[in-house]
């Protein structure tokens, strides 16, 4: 505000994930991942909100993730706050319309970036371990690309990526029994391919 008199766009963009399954995670991760993953994005909401409801003008983009409308094994954590960011700008959106504010949220699913290395185990320390789900998914600047033009075709959800994993948007909307039996069949294996090494 002392630079510019005004704040048209706030984009959020942090946020953190994790690689465990709920029986072996700590309470202490899952707050971790509300605080970052949520509240902070809850905060920054609070501090911006009032600035755009003055001007009459202001876009907040949001960072959620196919995570926050799939429930997925390992991210039990994430998933559940990703699907209270979801929850919480949807509802925003409908609170802010009329005064001129515009909520995007933002759905990608694997976008090639640091984020499984980054991601919390169940004791609460970084996997240091690429994943190749994500190291074969989409372009960072490919993915941004997409956003800027749903930005422009004035989209209030914009789903982003390339992999499988977009078609499980389709999917749960469609046959819900379907989609957990397929992330159930995803758990299985994981939990095999655990054993096996």
């Amino acid at each position: 505000m002392d630079s510019f008199g005004r704040i048209d766009m706030l984009i959020y963009n942090a946020g953190n994930s994790q690689r465990s399954f709920c029986l072996d995670t700590d309470m202490q991760v899952y707050k971790t991942m509300f605080e970052l993953n949520v509240l902070g994005q809850i905060a920054l909401t609070k501090a911006v909100l009032p600035v755009m409801v003055e001007q009459g003008a202001g876009h907040l983009l949001v960072t959620s993730s196919v995570a926050g409308k799939v429930g997925v094994p390992l991210r039990t954590g994430y998933c559940a706050a990703k699907h209270a960011v979801v929850g919480f700008f949807d509802s925003l959106r409908s609170e802010v319309a009329y005064l001129g504010i515009r909520v995007t949220t933002i759905i990608p699913g694997f976008i090639r970036t640091s984020i499984g290395c980054n991601a919390l185990t169940g004791s609460g320390q970084p996997t240091g371990k690429p994943e190749s789900d994500i190291d074969a998914g989409m372009d960072v600047s490919q993915c941004a690309g997409v956003v800027l033009q749903g930005i422009a075709d004035g989209l209030e959800e914009i789903a982003v990526g390339i992999g499988p994993e977009m078609g499980l948007l389709g999917l749960k909307r469609k046959d819900p029994t379907a989609t957990f039996r397929a992330i159930k069949g995803m758990a299985a294996e994981i939990r095999a391919n655990a054993g096996a090494s």
